[in-house]
């Protein structure tokens, strides 16, 4: 087998205690590509040849831009199958279609910190970088890494297993995406994520008031240092009338019902997944296992509430939607939700 191009390994990388095996792929180009192209075709493998059980991703920026893509083995005996299938795989890729892109390019050092900061603390920065600021990774290179979950985010311990299945869910959801429609296309894009938006806040949120209210929050946070909504944002709502209106609204009403696989095409599994979703989270809740910091455990209407904002953003990121986006799809959902489906505009 040729050597892949630039691999790059931490200390033991192998697999993590629960099984699972990390591997950050820097690629500074359309992560979209790297996803239909490599990963979607990688991952098919590796289930059809039954050496994994989950997978998900996330698209980063954290030293350069990159794929996370983290595997779960069946057993640590295939860890080596997985680990040279995905080297083949990534490889191939990155000699056939490597990012020309310096990746330096636009690494502005004082809003990567700002981003940095969002997610974690000065403490955490002072520790990873100091004074000399973030680096920035080899283009066209991959690095096994270490999968720390970000167990307080998400509920304690007890949610890792929720949490888990459900990235797995919302990764095949989106690599489903990727294959039926073409997302590079941005209002493609952008109607997808609404769609993906709307089904997953109809199941966790069903009451159209409450929804609207959730979206108002939810967008507040992505406004840029909590500027007011811009006006084009009016001016795009008003311009999809009716049709946003009834799309959402068949949305809600499928999802509502428990019935949602009318929906169609990628969306159908997704509304099906965020309906089961609502139950597990009930069910994790009336157990105990959902723990949050400064609340303890939480009921399940609370555990809901705090989790649909990182559930909403981690699909979107997966998607390929921004903060910005975030920003402005919340405003639309928001004004349908409460126009439309609460009748309070």
């Amino acid at each position: 087998m040729e050597t892949p191009l630039n691999v790059t390994e931490q200390p033991a990388p192998g697999v993590s205690g629960d099984g699972w095996i990390a591997v950050h792929v820097y690629y500074a180009d359309d992560l979209t590509v790297l996803l239909s192209q490599c990963v979607a075709p990688l991952v098919r493998q590796l289930y059809e040849e039954k050496v994994i059980t989950g997978f998900f991703f996330v698209r980063h920026w954290l030293e350069g831009r990159h794929l996370r893509l983290r595997m779960r083995v069946v057993d640590s005996g295939q860890a080596q199958v997985v680990r040279s299938r995905t080297e083949e795989a990534l490889g191939e890729f990155l000699r056939r279609r490597p990012a020309l892109r310096d990746p330096a390019e636009g690494f502005d050092s004082g809003l990567v910190k700002k981003l940095f900061l969002r997610e974690y603390s000065e403490r955490q920065w002072a520790e990873h970088y100091g004074d000399g600021g973030m680096p920035v990774r080899p283009n066209n290179s991959f690095a096994y890494m270490g999968y720390d979950f970000e167990a307080d985010r998400y509920g304690g311990p007890g949610g890792v297993e929720l949490v888990e299945w459900h990235f797995h869910h919302s990764s095949a959801a989106v690599v489903d995406l990727l294959q039926r429609a073409n997302m590079h296309v941005r209002t493609v894009m952008l109607g997808s994520a609404v769609q993906f938006m709307a089904a997953l806040c109809s199941a966790l949120v069903p009451e159209p008031v409450e929804a609207a209210s959730f979206m108002e929050r939810y967008g507040a946070m992505w406004r840029e240092d909590g500027a007011t909504e811009p006006d084009g944002y009016a001016d795009a709502y008003a311009s999809m009338l009716p049709s946003l209106h009834g799309r959402i609204a068949d949305i809600h009403a499928a999802v509502v019902s428990g019935d949602p696989d009318g929906l169609g095409g990628a969306l159908g599994p997704w509304a099906r997944h965020a309906v089961e979703l609502r139950a597990a989270i009930g069910d994790a809740a009336e157990r105990g296992d959902l723990v949050f910091d400064n609340e303890g455990a939480v009921t399940s209407q609370r555990a809901t509430l705090l989790l649909l904002g990182s559930f909403l953003h981690m699909t979107n990121n997966r998607i390929g939607a921004s903060g910005e986006d975030e920003a402005y799809l919340s405003y639309l959902l928001r004004r349908t939700f409460a126009e439309s489906l609460a009748g309070t505009g």
